[in-house]
């Protein structure tokens, strides 16, 4: 049971958004109480968690179609229990928030906010869903920013999180389409089908590998984060080629793995520079 309930939460992307906390801390450069970056990372990583779990629970008559492995259309965790363990994970996500003070509570109960938007309402809403969603996860960097006093250094690696969410978002979507489709939700992949919508995901990656130079040349970063930004844009070309190559179902599931991946070294790049 305890496996199963982490695996409703996506432990990899909650990982990724606290990481991305502790990153929105550091661009800050203010001395840092790591009691309170703890406590933010604890509070994204809840209610990141929070919302996959509500996800599921919203979606698990369409996870009967394209997931059936997931906990809930399996029968591993009954719908009680889930919808129970989605509240406790808010209310804790913003219980950590509440010590840190106004502005962080504030922007942790957005978040939550945005989060339960998406899922209740917004989710097969083609393209505002994805953006919400997008820019759910890329708050995780300001968030941190703001809990260390300064959130604007964290705005130019938001704008890059953002953009590779939302290509992952509709990737995604195109993963899902024949379930989708026999559920009737109305996702960016079911109204344009499956070639432009994997066409969109192309262009906005396309997008993020000519913006990945621009910090450096702009004196932002330094040449530490251009080395390794090379390395995104290079993962970043080589989705983009294999999208193009096989466009189905099992390739679309390792891509959007591997954007996972590639977040995880955007995050390193940022670091660096």
């Amino acid at each position: 049971m305890l496996r199963s309930l982490l695996d409703l939460t996506r432990p990899g992307n909650c990982v990724i958004a606290s990481v991305s906390v502790a990153l929105g801390a550091v661009l800050a450069r203010n001395s840092l109480v790591l009691g309170d970056v703890a406590m933010a990372m604890g509070a994204a990583a809840c209610i990141g968690a929070a919302g996959n779990v509500l996800n599921d629970i919203l979606d698990v008559e369409i996870d009967r179609l394209n997931r059936p492995e997931r906990p809930l259309p399996n029968g591993q965790v009954s719908l009680p229990v889930a919808v129970t363990f989605g509240v406790i994970l808010a209310l804790g996500g913003v219980g950590l928030a509440l010590p840190l003070g106004r502005v962080p509570l504030a922007c942790a109960a957005g978040i939550c906010a945005l989060l339960i938007l998406y899922d209740l309402w917004l989710k097969r809403t083609p393209i505002a869903g994805n953006v919400v969603v997008s820019m759910s996860a890329a708050a995780t960097l300001p968030f941190g920013g703001v809990v260390a006093g300064a959130w604007h250094p964290s705005v130019v690696p938001a704008l890059f999180a953002f953009l590779i969410h939302l290509a992952r978002e509709v990737l995604k979507d195109v993963e899902d389409l024949d379930g989708d489709r026999l559920a009737g939700a109305e996702t960016l992949a079911v109204r344009v089908g499956r070639y432009r919508a994997l066409s969109i995901v192309m262009y906005l990656l396309f997008g993020l590998v000519a913006l990945t130079p621009l910090p450096y040349l702009f004196g932002y970063y330094g040449e530490a984060y251009m080395r390794t930004a090379c390395l995104v844009a290079a993962a970043l070309i080589g989705v983009i080629s294999s999208l193009h190559r096989n466009p189905f179902r099992t390739n679309l599931a390792r891509m959007s793995s591997t954007l996972k991946g590639v977040m995880v070294l955007g995050i390193l790049a940022i670091y660096l520079g």
